[in-house]
């Protein structure tokens, strides 16, 4: 069950770019297991500045999607789609979603979203934000919300995301 780096390819827009040099490297220098008994290590991101402001980017383009339902249902309708387009110029092969989650999620929530990953892999990317729900929500969705599970839904956005992990 363990999804070794070396199947993550960038999106292709960041393929050749010199700022993506060791992206992934950096982006999985620090990982966690996903729960107790998991396989599967995800990255532990830290919520700087830099990354806020990525978030809030995302958020106000609207690809964020909250919630491991809407989520899901998103993932398993463009993988019919890309079935249905099966290989075509490599569809589905690189990154192109983003999983993020709150550190504060019980073995249940991982384990359903560790089954979400490996199922959408190499096409999803899972991390872990070192921030708890309520800030995580507060910070996405308005004061007072919620969020455990947000999935970035587009190509650019998520290269916005992984550029916001590069160093300095």
């Amino acid at each position: 069950m363990t999804i070794p780096l070396i199947t993550y390819k960038l999106p292709r827009q960041l393929e050749s770019a010199s700022e993506a040099d060791g992206l992934m490297e950096r982006i999985f220098s620090q990982t966690r297991k996903l729960h107790e008994n998991s396989t599967l290590f995800v990255p532990v991101l830290e919520l700087t500045d830099i990354f806020k402001k990525a978030l809030l980017i995302v958020r106000r383009a609207g690809h964020a999607v909250r919630g491991f339902d809407n989520a899901s249902d998103l993932l398993n309708r463009e993988k019919e789609g890309i079935h249905k387009l099966k290989k075509q110029d490599g569809q589905g092969e690189r990154v192109s979603r983003l999983v993020l989650m709150s550190n504060d999620g019980a073995d249940n929530f991982y384990r359903k979203a560790e089954s979400l990953l490996v199922r959408h892999s190499p096409r999803v990317i899972g991390a872990v934000i070192e921030a708890d729900s309520y800030l995580l929500g507060s910070l996405l969705f308005g004061e007072g919300k919620i969020a455990k599970f947000i999935l970035i839904d587009h190509k650019d956005a998520v290269s916005g995301i992984l550029l916001s992990q590069r160093k300095g």
